[in-house]
């Protein structure tokens, strides 16, 4: 092999190194945990911050990625041409007329083995670790690249401007649970963080009568009843708050409340009607969240459901 077939096998393996680089680099991006990225970046990490910068300007990045790992796979797939084509001087058994197409098979197999397939999987494992390690390069790159890829920005614009789509791009209730299924699937948060989370997503679609307690399970007493008697309702119910009635306890009147009632009418002067404090009746098909503000504006726990 003469000194210019060596300097172009050279260049064909770093044209592989970079498309793996780019490939990896790709995926990386795509799949970084954002959270734990700000995270590494309100520690003072500041190929983190820089990782972040590039992610908020997605199409500029994957443009960049794209370009240079196109340019790294055409001028490899041409030069390994070549290199097959001067090589058959050398090999008796390789003619030049076989050589584009051994040359075609070698680098396919080669380029989707070490520049698509490895890299993409290693970059899955360590989004995180190879974005960061990626951004310096990555950010030279995107700078080098400006006028090119503007230009292919520009036609993004215009393909999307004639292709608009009516769709509604936001994210749905059921796709945001769906990714939080798959975030504890992956084991980035366990099952009670999930139900947590879950929960709270769907709080706004409950109604109050999908969370109240029935009237039998209700736990009250009448408004004549005694301070000792009621010491042990606190103590064998284990609540903090009691509603009061009067006659039936489809007539309650007011709630009591556990502090008020150890600290200033207990052992005391003090009568029960005292420290009753007010209730509020709301219908059962009223959205929950709506009652929350209700209860927050007039700084009251609990309400009767009608």
């Amino acid at each position: 092999m003469d000194g210019h077939l060596s300097w172009m096998l050279v260049i064909i393996i770093l044209c592989i190194i970079l498309s793996a680089y780019f490939s990896a680099t790709e995926t990386a991006f795509n799949t970084f945990n954002r959270i734990r990225m700000k995270g590494y970046a309100e520690k003072g990490n500041k190929k983190a911050k820089r990782a972040l910068k590039l992610a908020d300007n997605y199409d500029t990045l994957i443009s960049t990625i794209l370009v240079g790992n196109n340019i790294v796979n055409i001028l490899s797939a041409t030069l390994a041409t070549l290199f097959f084509v001067g090589l058959a001087k050398d090999i008796s058994w390789l003619t030049e007329d076989f050589a584009p197409t051994l040359s075609t098979i070698v680098m396919t197999l080669i380029v989707l083995t070490f520049g698509e397939i490895m890299p993409k999987t290693l970059a899955k494992q360590f989004p995180e670790k190879f974005s960061m390690f990626s951004a310096p390069f990555i950010y030279a790159l995107l700078i080098v690249l400006t006028p090119i890829t503007f230009i292919f920005q520009q036609m993004q614009k215009l393909l999307s401007k004639i292709f608009k789509s009516d769709e509604d791009t936001g994210m749905t209730e059921e796709e945001l649970i769906t990714i939080i299924e798959e975030a504890e699937e992956d084991g980035n948060i366990d099952e009670d963080e999930s139900t947590l989370i879950k929960s709270a997503i769907e709080f706004n679609d409950l109604e109050v009568g999908d969370i109240f307690t029935p009237r039998i399970d209700i736990t009250a007493v009448e408004k004549d009843i005694s301070k000792d008697e009621l010491a042990n309702v606190f103590s064998e119910s284990g609540y903090s708050r009691i509603p009061i009635y009067e006659d039936d306890l489809d007539n309650i009147t007011g709630i009591i409340y556990y502090k008020d009632f150890y600290t200033v009418a207990y052992k005391t002067t003090v009568s029960l009607d005292e420290i009753i404090k007010p209730v509020i009746y709301v219908a059962k098909t009223q959205p929950v969240n709506e009652l929350m503000k209700d209860l927050q504006e007039k700084q009251l726990h609990m309400a009767v459901v009608t």
